[in-house]
């Protein structure tokens, strides 16, 4: 099972880490888990014998240089997938990711191209609370940019999913 997630442990943002952590040294009592998450160097924990962490230092390339953070971070942890999957030799099962500022999308984007790795493999959303969301109950202004193009990222993330997760039938 590969979790993807902007937050783990020992850094935080808010509740995403957390759900992150907890779902992950569950799943591990009875699978191979690998989280990957983006931090400030690279380097893989191995948290229990079937718990590894994978932190890869964001930032990097040049699409930073052309797109907006977030959406320049969704690339990027495609660009991780693909190569933690060639490092390992082996497919995950089933890949996990946030809805969150659409970390997925790139991967799910690629899968729908027939990627030849990736369109095997089920690709299940968490709800978290997206960011289109957030923006509305805050009352922020939902066609400003880069938020009204990262929520738009987002929407089809939850529809392009394989499966949606969501913790409580209200975000449902």
């Amino acid at each position: 099972i590969l979790l993807l997630t902007s937050e783990f442990p020992p850094s935080f943002g808010g509740g995403i880490g957390m759900y992150v952590e907890k779902v992950a040294r569950m799943l591990s009592e009875n699978h191979q888990v690998t989280v990957l998450v983006r931090d400030e160097e690279n380097r893989v924990e191995q948290w229990n014998n079937q718990l590894r962490i994978v932190r890869f230092k964001h930032c990097q390339g040049k699409i930073y240089q052309q797109l907006g953070y977030w959406t320049a971070l969704a690339y990027q942890y495609h660009e991780e997938v693909l190569k933690l999957i060639e490092q390992d030799g082996v497919s995950p099962d089933i890949i996990e990711v946030q809805d969150y500022n659409a970390l997925g999308y790139y991967l799910l984007q690629y899968k729908y191209l027939g990627h030849e790795v990736l369109r095997q493999i089920p690709i299940v959303l968490h709800l978290h609370t997206p960011t289109f969301e957030l923006d509305r109950i805050n009352q922020y202004s939902r066609y400003k940019f880069p938020n009204y193009w990262i929520g738009q990222m987002e929407k089809f993330c939850i529809r392009a999913a394989d499966a949606v997760l969501s913790p409580s039938q209200f975000l449902a």
